[in-house]
């Protein structure tokens, strides 16, 4: 059905209106002019005053939008006849029509008004979120992290790409965590910056299940899933990973997960334990720390190379407190100590 029919049929009264609103204007002008007069004249004037109210309260008829970029810094729009009003520092793309008003946003800051009761069902399209309102004022950021909904009044439903729902409302949010492998390594690596080692835990387990086997995001979620354990204390969790890593044959960061180890099992007095990854270590490229692990572990039983190890650690070392550390366990070998 057109648009201007389909406005028609919702804003016409019906015949049967029409009928009833006849005959009593037949019954009222067949009295006498004295008692006529005044009830025809304010019938006929609330006629019109409800059949311009019944006009001004439907919504406009469904016209589609010009599909458009949402690219610049900081900008406002109004659509949808005036009951939409949006705001945005970000990008993404705004289509649909006046009553279906649809943006697909990819990231930065949204915020959205819509007139209550007007027939308005926008949506906003995230990677990772499908947001549907009727009537409501809500903000939507995405970054690293996902897609955060905040809602400031009305209600709105909310469905995450991985399948959780919710309604919200007033001063409530949710976050739609990003639904790739790719996606949970950058919210990991955000998450890093402030070293919130509880949820980087969280975020690199989810990527996990989501990356193939092997593979470049594997590899980095593995080693960010380590480093979590390691700075949460857990080192026997530390050396079953790094181990499960190394038992996979994947070689990218087989020598982070060494070190891994050397470092846990050096740090529970288990020399014997570690050398076996030290003695692979000191045979491709060792750093500082592994001249410095590997002098630690035999220092007791051959005190000639462990000087010479130390030595090369410290010529190696930019560490201040690393070198200071260095030389001071030099000095005590000299000193037979």
């Amino acid at each position: 059905m057109e648009p201007l029919e389909t406005f028609r049929l919702e804003t016409e009264p019906s015949p049967q209106a029409q009928d009833r609103v006849r005959r009593r204007v037949r019954q009222a002008l067949d009295r006498p002019k004295g008692h006529r007069a005044w009830w025809a004249l304010g019938l006929g004037a609330a006629i019109s005053m409800g059949i311009a109210g019944i006009a001004l309260n439907q919504p406009l008829p469904d016209q589609p939008i010009p599909a458009t970029v949402l690219d610049t810094s900081q900008a406002m729009q109004s659509i949808s006849g005036g009951d939409v009003q949006l705001s945005w520092q970000g990008s993404g793309n705004l289509q649909g029509s006046d009553r279906k008003p649809e943006i697909l946003w990819d990231k930065g800051d949204l915020s959205v008004e819509v007139t209550p009761e007007r027939g308005i069902g926008l949506t906003v399209n995230t990677r990772e979120a499908l947001i549907e309102v009727i009537g409501t004022g809500f903000r939507v950021h995405r970054d690293a992290l996902g897609t955060r909904i905040d809602v400031q009044h009305g209600r709105v439903r909310v469905q995450c790409e991985k399948g959780e729902e919710r309604f919200l409302v007033a001063d409530e949010q949710m976050t739609c965590l990003p639904i790739s492998a790719a996606g949970m390594l950058a919210r990991a690596r955000f998450l890093q910056q402030n070293k919130q080692w509880d949820a980087i835990l969280d975020t690199v387990e989810k990527g996990l299940k989501l990356a193939p086997p092997q593979g470049p995001v594997a590899d980095e979620l593995s080693v960010l899933q380590i480093e979590a354990l390691d700075a949460l204390g857990r080192s026997a969790d530390v050396q079953a990973a790094a181990q499960a890593y190394l038992q996979g044959g994947t070689p990218a960061r087989a020598t982070d997960m060494r070190r891994f180890l050397v470092a846990s099992f050096i740090g529970q007095s288990d020399c014997h334990s570690a050398m076996s990854h030290l003695d692979i270590l000191m045979k491709e490229s060792p750093i500082a720390e592994d001249y410095l692990n590997y002098a630690g572990c035999i220092a007791a039983t051959d005190v000639k190379s462990a000087r010479k190890n130390l030595e090369k650690s410290l010529q190696l070392s930019d560490n201040p407190e690393q070198r200071a550390a260095i030389q001071a366990r030099l000095d005590q070998l000299r000193n037979g100590d």
